[in-house]
């Protein structure tokens, strides 16, 4: 067993220790080494010098380290961080809906008329364009969405993909409202609002659910996503467009 002993306990240690010796020494001078008692005496003055030089310790316990939580100035500079990196992302959720909306354009239903008689454009094709774009931006920020966040659901809760998604939802609001007016349909803001948080509610789901996928090892992480656009009538026809979204500028 390993005896740890203070600066203190180990001085009294030699000093019990040099008074046997003494003690002994005396004895030895008056009665010379008789019986064995010398040499028990020998014995315990030994292992107090052993004791004695032993390693050092503390009676005290050890103190716990301390958490010091950072600086109001520290917090405000990491926030700042994310939501420069939130500026990134959205440039990229924008440029990549721009892949995805031509491959999707694609995939409109056949048989519709997009042009009158007269070679004019059909009252509704610019609201099915517009209807394509959204679709677009809400795809791409699903695959960045997913390949940031990885197998880490609780990412869409932090400042850096809210931050994004409102950018996004800025975006998605403006492409709304123009092809509504293109197409001469009435706007109501009060009823578009819940529509346009409700999409970005679905892609956050998409995002989640990929997100347990991976998680569970499943290979196919965007199949929610994938099934939410079929459920609007589109398909990504290029599956390296939703390979590329995943894997490039992984962080």
């Amino acid at each position: 067993m390993r005896i740890n002993l203070s600066k203190h306990q180990r001085y009294v240690a030699f000093a019990a220790a040099a008074l046997i010796l003494v003690v002994l020494y005396l004895q030895i001078e008056d009665e010379g080494f008789r019986g064995y008692g010398w040499v028990l005496a020998l014995l315990a003055a030994a292992a107090l010098v052993i004791v004695g030089i032993g390693p050092v310790g503390s009676t005290a316990a050890p103190e716990k380290p301390v958490y010091v939580s950072p600086t109001k100035e520290e917090l405000e500079a990491g926030h700042q961080k994310l939501r420069e990196s939130a500026e990134v992302l959205a440039i990229e959720v924008e440029e990549r809906a721009k892949i995805i909306e031509k491959d999707l354009a694609k995939s409109q239903p056949q048989g519709i008329r997009l042009e009158n008689a007269d070679g004019t454009p059909w009252t509704l094709q610019p609201g099915l364009e517009s209807f394509i774009r959204e679709r677009a931006l809400l795809t791409s920020l699903g695959l960045v969405g997913i390949r940031k966040t990885g197998d880490r659901g609780v990412w869409i809760t932090g400042i850096e993909y809210k931050t994004t998604e409102k950018k996004i939802f800025d975006v998605l609001a403006r492409e709304t409202i123009s092809g509504m007016t293109a197409s001469g349909l009435p706007i109501d803001k009060d009823k578009l609002l819940p529509q346009l948080l409700g999409e970005l509610q679905a892609i956050r789901k998409c995002i989640v659910q990929a997100a347990e996928a991976r998680k569970r090892g499943d290979s196919d992480v965007t199949a929610p996503l994938v099934a939410w656009l079929g459920g609007h009538g589109l398909k990504i026809s290029n599956e390296a467009i939703i390979q590329t979204a995943l894997q490039e500028g992984n962080a």
